[in-house]
């Protein structure tokens, strides 16, 4: 279980980089989509990381 959290963590900096990277390209509605992307992600990963924990 830690190890998908930790891919669901380079998941989100690697989509984060990019989106700082590319800033220009994307349109509005894109950055809104992958920044709740991202959060959602994150939060997921945290969770599995602290269901691993109490295993």
């Amino acid at each position: 279980m830690r190890i998908i959290a930790t891919c669901n963590l380079f998941y989100c900096a690697f989509t984060f980089a990019l989106m700082v990277l590319l800033f220009e390209k994307p349109t509005l509605l894109g950055m809104i989509y992958f920044s709740l992307e991202i959060i959602i992600v994150a939060l997921l990963a945290v969770l599995e990381w602290e269901t691993a924990s109490l295993q």
